[in-house]
């Protein structure tokens, strides 16, 4: 969130181990994906599922895991 507009504002997770650097200890290659603009979870719908399930399935090779994150202020 941008706290001076009150906007949405994607996570930047460039700096997850940076910030994490526990993370450095786990013997794995992690990696992110964020779409571009933001979706509030109110506005989720089965079309943004199956955007997420296809850029698992074109990655789902070179991945052992995959960790999908979003917003839970509608549940």
């Amino acid at each position: 969130k941008d706290y001076a507009s009150g906007s949405l504002k994607a996570f930047d997770f460039s700096q997850l181990l940076k910030n994490i650097p526990e993370l450095n200890q786990l013997d794995c290659t992690i990696s992110s994906f964020a779409f571009e603009h933001p979706i509030d979870s109110s506005n989720m719908n089965p079309t943004y599922w199956i955007s997420i399930s296809d850029i698992i399935a074109e990655n789902y090779n070179d991945y052992d895991g995959f960790v999908v994150l979003h917003g839970s202020d509608t549940m």
